[in-house]
């Protein structure tokens, strides 16, 4: 068999028939020994050039001519594992590289009938929250404003940032403040709001109509009626913030709000039988009173008997006459 370049370069892409493979070693060995040259192995690049041009003219199926650019099977394969990468990349980066739209935690934090509590916000604003009040807050403050909802009543040191306002919103009024201490009045389901400055500046409005607007100074007192009616007075800061040292004060007040002040503190309820008896008005002040001290007090001004029954308490006109 006569050995030629084409048979040696199929010897060494291993595409010889094993009539073939045999007389080229055959042949091979018989040069080696004779110590004639031997052709050299042909580089790897040529090898291939030679493979892939033998398997195209067996497969002219696998040619794609388009332009004018002839596109043989090496390029496709060479495309779609380009793609494939591409593809198996974007697969296991996208997760980690999508940003996700932030989200901001809500908390609400609320005070049992009975209960006081204190509570310091992530700008470092303290509240000291009276019975029966309930805060929401953000678990961040955003860059603009620091707006929190509240329902109750609450002493607030509010942390000072010229560049991010403090804004409280009640069901009926929004107080605005850069920072400052005051304390802000409306339990849900009351018919006014007070607000009284402890030092520094706060702005008071309505919240359905903003251009009813206060701006109040330390002792001084805002109050808004029925959502709609403001009023400013010069005001004792320190007889509205009473209630922090655990002082019950009682400013000409109707007896059926004093009743409701007694379910806040105390967790108890009270029931009024004579619609005069509730318009009653009383002033006074207890120091770390119990209930009992309380009604007693109460009872003897305004005169009316009561009885307690567990957690319920009664209250009636008297029956013995004034003398």
């Amino acid at each position: 068999m006569e050995i030629t370049q084409e048979l040696l370069d199929k010897y060494y892409l291993g595409q010889c028939s094993p009539t073939e493979k045999e007389a080229v070693e055959r042949w091979l060995a018989d040069e080696d020994e004779t110590g004639a040259p031997v052709p050299p192995h042909p580089d790897t690049q040529y090898l291939e050039d030679r493979g892939w041009a033998s398997f195209e003219a067996r497969h002219p199926e696998v040619r794609h001519t388009a332009q004018g650019h002839t596109w043989s099977i090496r390029r496709l394969i060479a495309v779609a594992a380009c793609l494939l990468l591409a593809g198996t990349l974007f697969f296991y980066l996208y997760p980690h590289l999508r940003q996700e739209p932030h989200m901001t935690n809500y908390h609400s934090y609320s005070v049992a009938p009975g209960k006081k509590a204190t509570l310091t916000l992530a700008d470092g604003t303290r509240i000291y929250l009276n019975s029966g009040s309930t805060v929401r807050y953000p678990e961040r403050f955003d860059d603009s404003i620091r707006l929190i909802t509240f329902s109750g009543e609450a002493f607030f040191e509010v942390a000072k940032n010229a560049a991010q306002p403090f804004v409280i919103e009640t069901q009926q009024s929004v107080t605005r403040v850069l920072g400052t201490a005051f304390n802000l009045r409306e339990y849900e389901g009351d018919r006014t709001t007070t607000v009284v400055v402890a030092e520094g500046r706060v702005s008071f409005s309505a919240k359905q109509d903003r251009n009813q607007q206060l701006m109040l100074t330390a002792n001084e007192l805002g109050r808004l009626k029925d959502g709609n009616v403001l009023k400013q007075q010069a005001v004792a800061a320190e007889y509205h913030t009473a209630w922090k040292e655990n002082k019950l004060v009682f400013d000409d007040m109707p007896l059926e709000d004093i009743a409701r002040t007694l379910t806040r503190w105390y967790g108890v309820e009270v029931t009024i039988v004579s619609h005069a008896l509730a318009q009653q008005r009383y002033t006074g002040e207890f120091d770390h009173p119990s209930l009992q001290s309380v009604l007693k007090s109460l009872a003897f001004a305004i005169r009316f008997e009561y009885q307690t029954d567990g957690r319920h308490v009664t209250i009636t006109p008297s029956t013995t006459l004034t003398p």
